[in-house]
């Protein structure tokens, strides 16, 4: 299948470093597999339009911005009530939310990113009938993180970057009819970097408090535990425009 999509959008900079902006655009995804009955799926369709504004003071390399958004998405693929192992393809699904987003150098060498969004998703059509109006399933309502990261510059330390950071996710639908709702958690990240000439070495960790938690269940009897604590270390070195990766 094929199909034309289209994507436009306007921003006007303002000489003290704000920027509104408006953008509209659709969308079009084949999508594989058959339904029961053996029929290839339609492809999923979708428009969307945001709009916002975005800050940067003037000389600086932090910004904000701030935006709405609304999608709606056709097509949408759901459970089979009748047959689990299935899946229909008769749902629409209609998202609204918020997102805020905010970098910063707050001092020399210390690096902050935060971000929240909010995301209120109903499905708008589907089957069976008391499903619509009900959140859809892996879709959490909120997501916040914060992140912070500091690079020595001056001693004996220089070279070493040290981060750390938190991220939480907010509930979840259990199920299509939103019979349950898993609790929302949080998870911490840690990394720890050193420039030295041509290397760099690395260890970075993510959920390192070894959190046990259920990010996604699909029904009462059909749910999974997150990543455990997982912990990378690596070493690159640097010769002219070229790196490797031991």
């Amino acid at each position: 299948p094929n199909k034309f999509t289209g994507r436009a959008g306007i921003t006007y900079l303002s000489s003290i470093g704000l920027a509104p902006y408006f953008s509209y655009s659709t969308s079009f995804l084949p999508t594989t597999g058959v339904n029961f009955s053996g029929q290839p799926f339609k492809p999923t369709t979708g428009t969307q339009y945001e709009e916002g504004l975005k800050y940067q003071p003037p000389h600086t390399n932090s910004f904000i911005t701030a935006s709405f958004y609304n999608i709606v998405e056709n097509n949408v693929q759901s459970p089979d009530p009748n047959n689990p192992q299935n899946t229909l393809q008769l749902g629409s699904v209609r998202s609204r939310g918020v997102e805020l987003e905010a970098v910063a150098n707050v001092m020399h060498g210390l690096d902050v990113h935060a971000s929240y969004s909010y995301d209120n998703e109903k499905v708008t059509k589907t089957y069976p009938a008391s499903e619509i109006g009900k959140r859809p399933v892996l879709i959490p309502k909120d997501l916040i993180s914060l992140t912070a990261h500091y690079t020595v510059s001056q001693g004996w330390l220089t070279g070493l970057g040290i981060g750390a950071g938190a991220r939480y996710t907010g509930t979840v639908a259990g199920d299509p009819n939103n019979t349950f709702i898993l609790p929302g958690y949080t998870l911490f990240d840690a990394s720890l970097n050193y420039y030295w000439k041509s290397l760099e070495f690395q260890v970075s960790g993510t959920n390192v408090g070894d959190k046990v938690y259920v990010p996604i269940c699909t029904s009462i009897s059909d749910c999974n535990y997150g990543s455990r604590r997982n912990i990378i270390g690596n070493v690159k070195y640097q010769w002219g425009s070229w790196r490797r990766m031991f």
